[in-house]
């Protein structure tokens, strides 16, 4: 994730989110809170590039 976020690739950063939340959902569990935090802070930090780029 992280890896994919410093590339700047959204793409690739939402895919493998989609696919740890595939997988946790298989497994039945949910996904830790220490991931979660990183998704939400990968996304805004993404989200805030993306707005910042676009002014």
């Amino acid at each position: 994730m992280r890896i994919e976020a410093a590339a700047g690739n959204r793409l690739g950063l939402r895919t493998v989110i989609i696919r740890d939340e595939q997988i946790s959902q298989v497994l039945d569990c949910s996904l830790e809170i220490e991931t979660e935090r990183l998704i939400n802070r990968l996304l805004d930090i993404r989200s805030r590039t993306r707005v910042r780029t676009m002014c």
